[in-house]
């Protein structure tokens, strides 16, 4: 019986699309896992190192690709450079429909002193604005989450080639 209900568990693991996989490419130097120390910030908006920091440790949880920073694993260093804004989109009127956040973000894989990897990403996120100067931030920060989690997946993908 204990058999038999084994067998239908792991035919229906198999069968239903999900998979186990070891978490992409080849990371830079060959390496197992990253660490990630908190972005440099050289833009006026607070809280955006930390930000993209946290993007590129998910993307790294998920992969199963995350390092202890003890100084073994390569690091990887990032700062952002800028992120701006404005109208998108123009609605009624002279209104603005829509707005668009942008971002640069230089990453740059380090061991022993040595660059294994550097590269620039850059993107932008639309987001509508909200009915009051409040939802218009809040719709602003969802942006900004999105748009890091997709420059450092983008960033990793890269990495990973």
């Amino acid at each position: 019986m204990c058999n038999t209900i084994r067998f239908v568990g792991l035919t229906a693991l198999t069968a239903c699309g999900y998979g186990f996989s070891a978490g992409g490419g080849r990371l830079p130097g060959e390496a197992s896992a990253l660490a990630v120390p908190i972005f440099e910030n050289a833009t006026s908006e607070a809280q955006l190192g930390a930000l993209f920091t946290g993007a590129l440790r998910e993307a790294l949880v998920g992969r199963g690709r995350l390092a202890a920073d003890d100084g073994h694993a390569p690091r990887v260093f990032g700062t952002v450079f800028s992120v701006s804004g404005g109208g998108s989109a123009l609605g009624a009127g002279t209104r603005v429909g829509a707005f668009v956040v942008t971002a640069r973000i230089k990453v740059r894989v380090e061991q022993e002193g040595r660059v294994l990897f550097a590269d620039d990403v850059t993107g932008s996120e639309d987001y509508l604005p909200g009915v009051d100067i409040l939802g218009s931030e809040a719709s602003r920060r969802a942006a900004l989450q999105r748009l890091a989690r997709s420059l450092m997946e983008r960033a990793l993908e890269r990495m990973q080639r």
